[in-house]
């Protein structure tokens, strides 16, 4: 373990479908943004709310292969990693930089959204590469929720 690493859990939306990038499709990696925009309440009881955040949100390996399949663009996600500084040379020269979050978990917020959980079954081919198929699922519809709608939660 490194020493010294910014550690942290970020909650936020999706600003974009994840994209795949790389070269060597033995090893995945998928990218995307995702904006946090804090909120709070003032002392008159009116939410106010700050400008959004965004930060670029990179996986590698299974993590990215099971993004790609399962968060969108608009999700509420929250997002565990080593939060980094991606720095480049731009075309005119001048020096770039953002904040890049390299996620080590990955999950949607379930503050907002339910979701259905299918479990991944690895399949070793012997040559290392990341092949899956899908484990049947125990329930295939989601669970009917106990209350009405007029003692849904607000």
């Amino acid at each position: 373990m490194a020493l010294q690493q910014a550690l942290v859990t970020i909650t936020g939306n999706v600003g974009n479908d994840p994209t795949l990038y790389g070269k060597d499709p033995a090893k995945p990696a998928c990218v995307f943004r995702m904006g946090c925009t804090r909120r709070y309440l003032d002392k008159t009881g009116t939410w106010q709310q700050l400008p959004t955040t965004w930060i670029a949100v990179k996986a590698f390996r299974s993590l990215a292969l099971n993004i790609m399949g399962s968060i969108r663009k608009g999700n509420p996600v929250i997002v565990c990693g080593v939060l980094g500084t991606e720095e480049w040379a731009g075309e005119d020269g001048e020096m770039h930089s953002r904040l890049v979050l390299e996620a080590s978990n990955v999950g949607h917020d379930l503050n907002y959204v339910t979701t259905i959980c299918r479990r991944m079954a690895k399949e070793s081919t012997g040559e290392g590469n990341d092949e899956r198929v899908q484990a049947p699922a125990a329930q295939t519809t989601p669970p009917t929720p106990a209350y009405t709608d007029a003692a849904a939660p607000v």
